[in-house]
């Protein structure tokens, strides 16, 4: 079965993108494995966290690492991207990172970026 990691960039518990997520994990089943991501426990980038990295970066890249794929599923907040998904992707790049192995150009194993399009142009460009 095919491993999706789901990063959804909302931190609201309500959030409209999280319910998403959901019916879309359920849809999934049995042919792909959606596996939402735990990010709130993620800390703000800051380059003095990067030795050693804190535990919740190493989990979340390890997660991203396991899975064959990855799926965002983002709001846009005031025209851009949440401040939590890009704290997603300076978390991913946080540390040493062989060419060709951060969140956005992955090598080995292989995997597809997707974006779902909740009427949020803007922050899906800058996926």
């Amino acid at each position: 079965m095919t491993k999706v990691a789901v990063i959804v960039g909302s931190l609201k518990k309500s959030s409209l993108n999280l319910a998403f997520a959901k019916a879309l994990a359920k849809l999934a089943r049995p042919k792909l494995e959606l596996k939402i991501l735990e990010i709130g426990d993620l800390p703000f980038f800051n380059e003095d966290l990067e030795s050693p990295l804190p535990a919740a970066v190493v989990r979340f890249k390890s997660e991203i690492e396991a899975a064959d794929a990855v799926l965002f599923v983002t709001p846009e907040h005031n025209r851009s991207m949440s401040a939590a998904m890009k704290n997603v992707i300076e978390s991913w790049n946080a540390g040493f990172q062989p060419a060709g192995r951060n969140l956005l150009h992955r090598g080995p194993p292989p995997g597809v970026l997707l974006e779902a399009k909740l009427s949020n142009p803007r922050a899906s460009r800058q996926l």
